[in-house]
């Protein structure tokens, strides 16, 4: 039996060389993209944690309003810097042409918001 397998071998043995370097080719492939994939993902994260200026969280109403005072309760809770802001769609319209620019987000906040990131507000 074991003859044979070595027969085989020796027959094949260019077929069975390709096989393998295919195999070797796919494997680096796959191991390449798996870096390049947690580099892109670690990337992301990062330039995403640097965009959010410190925020962890935050609870949106849709189509309804929270009292400010939620947000001290919220915060006392929590022990955690809790902000309000208002944020409602709009439009813009020019008075003297007909421009017009549709579903805008407005957003108010307070002083508080800007020290987040350490800025000053801005005017």
């Amino acid at each position: 039996m074991i003859k044979i397998i070595f027969r085989s071998l020796r027959h094949y043995w260019r077929t069975h060389l390709a096989v393998l370097a295919g195999v070797f080719v796919a494997s680096t492939v796959l191991t390449g993209a798996l870096f390049v994939g947690d580099s892109v993902k670690a990337s992301l994260r990062r330039l995403v944690e640097e965009r959010n200026g410190g925020i962890n969280a935050a609870l949106l109403g849709n189509d309804r309003f929270f009292s400010q005072a939620l947000a001290g309760k919220v915060a006392g809770a929590t022990q955690a810097t809790v902000i309000p802001i208002l944020q409602v769609r709009g439009k813009v319209t020019n008075e003297t042409s007909t421009a017009r620019v549709n579903a805008i987000q407005v957003i108010g906040v307070p002083e508080d918001f800007w020290a987040l990131r350490g800025e000053a507000a801005p005017i």
